[in-house]
């Protein structure tokens, strides 16, 4: 397989997490909720949206944390985003 360049330089870098599969969002990873809060506070500029993501992520269900996760992807951009 060959993996983009960018991908490379950003594992090299420190900046990736992979997500393997479907079921990211499942109970069994507990990390994920404090990954999202992490990123939700560090990453977002507009408080407003970081307090809506923080609301998501307390609903503490697989749909609340994928929500979550998609609006920070969409607030992020794309190019802070990608997959393989």
């Amino acid at each position: 397989m060959d993996l983009p360049a960018r991908l490379i330089d950003e594992v090299v870098s420190g900046n990736c997490i992979a997500f393997i599969g479907a079921g990211f969002t499942a109970p069994a990873v507990p990390q994920w909720r404090s990954l999202l809060a992490e990123l939700a506070d560090a990453e977002l500029g507009d408080p407003a949206i970081a307090r809506g993501v923080h609301a998501m992520i307390e609903g503490g269900s697989s749909r609340d944390l994928g929500a979550a996760a998609q609006t920070l992807r969409d607030s992020l951009g794309e190019e802070r985003f990608f997959a393989i």
